[in-house]
């Protein structure tokens, strides 16, 4: 699958080259970057006897997929703001870097924690955005992401 996203980002960056004023190819670039993150980590769940080095190598190739995939929808929005659906996978994309860094860095690092709490609280103002925009149809996914950040935003404050 991996392969399939990765091949699928080439044609929409042949697209963006031709054409860069249209936000759904970026859009759908992040989106592809946030499949191959989770399909490394999937990945890297099942297989429990990989050395350490190669774990935190997967893990950092799913963090680096996930800086693309927040770039290539930052630019979205920006090119086209009235579309949601670029914010709310910006928000994915927060959320499962909180997850990652939490899993692999932050356990015993204020830092990391103290980086995870500021994304959850990016993650609440968007989410927060996103609610306002009344698209009912989509409330209760927004919801329900909001809800957990704010669960990651506890478990990293010990509130």
């Amino acid at each position: 699958q991996i392969e399939a996203y990765k091949k699928a980002i080439t044609t929409m960056q042949k697209s963006v080259a031709m054409d860069s004023s249209f936000s759904s190819p970026l859009t759908f670039m992040g989106i592809y970057k946030i499949k191959i993150a989770k399909n490394l980590m999937r990945n890297f769940e099942a297989d429990t006897t990989s050395f350490i080095k190669s774990r935190i190598s997967i893990a950092n190739d799913a963090l680096q997929n996930l800086d693309d995939a927040k770039r290539f929808l930052q630019l979205a929005h920006h090119i086209a703001p009235q579309f949601t659906s670029p914010l709310y996978n910006l928000c994915l994309t927060l959320y499962f870097r909180n997850i990652i860094e939490f899993t692999f860095y932050g356990e015993h690092s204020k830092a990391v924690k103290m980086n995870i709490a500021k994304r959850c609280d990016e993650i609440d103002r968007i989410t927060a955005e996103l609610l306002q925009s009344k698209h009912f149809q989509d409330y209760e996914k927004y919801h329900e992401l909001k809800r957990k950040a704010r669960m990651q935003k506890k478990a990293v404050s010990g509130m």
